[in-house]
């Protein structure tokens, strides 16, 4: 089966997010594995997002907080580097504003508030800066839930069921990282 992604297939976007367990694996003691992922999920080899904000909502604690941020002018150059040397990923994090600014917001629970869900994830996505995002929630162990507001280059809603889907595979990786 041939899956095309806007007239090319989608062999490059899967080669890369084939090797992410990999690189999970590798930097298991990485204090910025996280941040990592979401870099590698985001960068123009994989899904192109512009800016994405990864949240754990945790119910059972009441909390709701920012785990990592991407900002595409912020991108890190040098991913085989990582591996090798994560302390020069850590180092590029400590320039990176958008990543500070998700991981300092902090809220009681979003599935546990009685306001409505869309009207939180508005207030951050405003909060952050994030113009007409798209979203994506999925299950992650222990009953939490991740939640990635972000901002494609392209309209989601016109892309195809296969990219879709790829996206919410790579998504589900991050549950595999640590919350921090």
């Amino acid at each position: 089966m041939e899956q095309k992604k806007n007239g090319n297939d989608y062999t490059h976007l899967l080669q890369n997010l084939s090797r992410l367990p990999r690189k999970i694996i590798a930097l298991h003691e990485f204090d910025n594995v996280t941040e990592y992922v979401l870099h590698e999920l985001c960068n123009s080899d994989c899904f192109n997002i512009i800016k994405a904000a990864y949240f754990v909502d945790n119910p059972d604690f009441d909390c709701f907080r920012g785990v990592a941020g991407y900002a595409q002018d912020e991108q890190f150059e040098g991913d085989e580097s990582v591996v090798n040397d994560p302390s020069v990923f850590t180092k590029h994090l400590e320039h990176c504003a958008f990543n500070q600014k998700v991981r300092e917001t902090s809220t009681a629970s979003i599935k546990r508030s009685e306001q409505k869900d869309h009207e939180l994830i508005e207030q951050i996505a405003q909060k952050l800066g994030l113009e007409a995002p798209s979203v994506r929630v999925w299950s992650l162990k222990h009953g939490n839930q991740g939640l990635l507001i972000f901002v494609h280059g392209q309209d989601l809603a016109n892309q195809d069921e296969a990219f879709n889907e790829h996206l919410e595979n790579g998504l589900h990786m991050l549950g595999f990282c640590p919350v921090g």
